[in-house]
């Protein structure tokens, strides 16, 4: 995008916008840019290399309220809040 970023123009619509439920198509496979997408209100993360079915589901999830993640991207925030386990002698 020649003026803005990405998570610029997110925050362009969320200020203009705030009902507005926007879905983010990326080449970014980046968790630290994930996490930035869903701070500012993105409802859904997809990578531009995914296949025509997951772009059409995720459409489908945000486009009916709901927040569409692949599940890799769901596991990898789900693993950065996980506590490290304990690992006691026997």
């Amino acid at each position: 995008m020649p003026h803005c970023n990405g998570l610029q123009t997110l925050d362009k619509l969320r200020l203009h916008a705030p009902q507005s439920r926007v879905l983010v198509l990326t080449m970014h496979d980046d968790p630290s840019y994930l996490r930035q997408v869903l701070a500012s209100g993105g409802a859904g993360y997809v990578l531009k290399q995914a296949a025509d079915y997951e772009l059409l589901a995720a459409i489908r999830t945000v486009a009916s309220g709901g927040i569409f993640l692949h599940p890799q991207h769901m596991k990898t925030l789900l693993d950065e809040r996980a506590p490290a386990p304990t690992i006691r002698p026997a």
